[in-house]
């Protein structure tokens, strides 16, 4: 039975979510874990949403739904679900995934066990139009092998940010309720894309108490045209002003000289990240590195300093910090080029496994066509063999 006050609240922000959320709500339904109240935000849906909802929780006390009037975006939705969240955690789950049964119950366990603030824990990635999947999003054999950690615990010196290694999305994390209200960590209903860019980072920034559980408890779906991934294009630069921010909550908190190398360096690796995204045209990614000069700029990134990130994307350096699209283009033909010669690296040892197989090959065929084609001596045997049957038969005859 549920207590009065659930241990879990459970925040599903839904705009326009008719094709999948009866889906995804059904995943939560479906938890192990039953201890938990889930708030449905439809945030000014204009299709067939609400009606959804509205079906699916008559009969589940649990599901409760929370209606905007007009669509005021995915930080606001998230707030109104954070204000009106009575659990000791509290866990964003997007209304178009797919959850794992068990992704209560472990992330639960695992924050009581331990005491965390925040338990991230990994993910699939499905591209819905090109049905395709990429395992475990995330790599954490680089985070402290221990079950409590800090920011500054996580090792920052492997070509990735603290930052990039914790991921800045926030539907892969369980925080303590508690933790948020104290540090007043809400999402910036201003911000339209990026949302969760600052609230995480605050988070883990601010947190001593970060746990990871290195399973996939949940597949996230892209290419949704009504997501706020899938809409991205719309609000190119939005993420440099998330980036802004960030650098903004850094210097409020005296974090910034500490930090200053994290700052820079992910300041490259997300508009990078950006850059790469399925929902990016061409003329988006032209327009994001014509902007970044002056972007960079803003943010103080001192390029001379090296950035500590991947070989692959110090290639792209200079043409954001001089905001020239060939360039970029041209470095990213060199990437793809140096990506292709290793893959092609790996193709002698295959080779070579192919050239046994079809001399393998080539022994089985060529023993098929001597017995077709038999020696006079091979004839002779074969001959034998037939009379020396047939005399045994007449004999046993004889015999009977």
């Amino acid at each position: 039975m549920q207590s009065k006050t659930p241990a879990i609240s459970v925040i599903v922000p839904a705009y326009n979510a008719e094709t999948f959320v009866e889906e995804s709500l059904g995943y939560i339904k479906a938890q192990t874990f039953k201890d938990f109240e889930c708030l449905i935000i439809d945030d000014g849906s204009t299709d067939e949403t609400q009606t959804i909802i509205k079906r699916f929780i008559k009969k589940d006390p649990r599901f409760k739904l929370i209606v905007h009037e007009k669509n005021l975006g995915l930080s606001s939705a998230r707030n109104t679900g954070l204000k009106k969240a009575v659990g000791d955690y509290v866990i964003f789950l997007d209304s178009d995934d797919i959850f794992k049964k068990g992704l209560l119950a472990e992330t639960y366990s695992r924050a009581i066990n331990t005491g965390a603030e925040i338990v991230l824990f990994n993910f699939n990635i499905y591209k819905q139009l090109k049905h395709e999947y990429t395992e475990r999003a995330i790599n954490f054999s680089n985070l402290p092998n221990k079950d409590l950690f800090a920011y500054s615990d996580v090792d920052d010196n492997k070509g990735f940010t603290r930052l990039f290694l914790l991921t800045t999305i926030a539907c892969n994390k369980l925080f303590l309720r508690k933790f948020l209200n104290a540090n007043n960590i809400l999402f910036d209903s201003e911000q339209l894309r990026a949302e969760d860019l600052v609230f995480t980072a605050s988070a883990f920034v601010l947190s001593r108490k970060v746990s990871f559980i290195d399973e996939v408890l949940f597949t996230y779906r892209t290419e949704n045209a009504n997501s706020n991934q899938g809409t991205i294009n719309k609000y190119p630069l939005a993420f440099q002003d998330a980036l802004l921010k960030l650098k903004k909550f850094f210097v409020e908190k005296n974090l910034e000289k500490k930090y200053a190398k994290d700052l820079n360096n992910f300041a490259i690796e997300y508009s990078l990240g950006h850059l790469i995204m399925d929902s990016n045209d061409g003329a988006s990614r032209k327009y994001i590195i014509e902007s970044m000069p002056n972007f960079l700029k803003k943010y103080g990134f001192k390029h001379e300093e090296k950035p500590n990130i991947l070989e692959s994307q110090k290639n792209y350096l200079p043409s954001l910090v001089s905001g020239n699209y060939d360039k970029y283009m041209e470095a990213r033909v060199e990437n793809l080029i140096g990506e292709r010669d290793a893959l092609l690296a790996r193709i002698p040892p295959l080779e070579d496994r192919i050239k046994l197989e079809l001399g393998e090959l080539k022994k089985a065929r060529e023993e098929i066509e001597r017995l077709k084609n038999p020696s006079f001596e091979q004839l002779i045997k074969m001959l034998a063999r037939k009379v020396l049957g047939k005399f045994s038969v007449i004999k046993l005859g004889k015999h009977e």
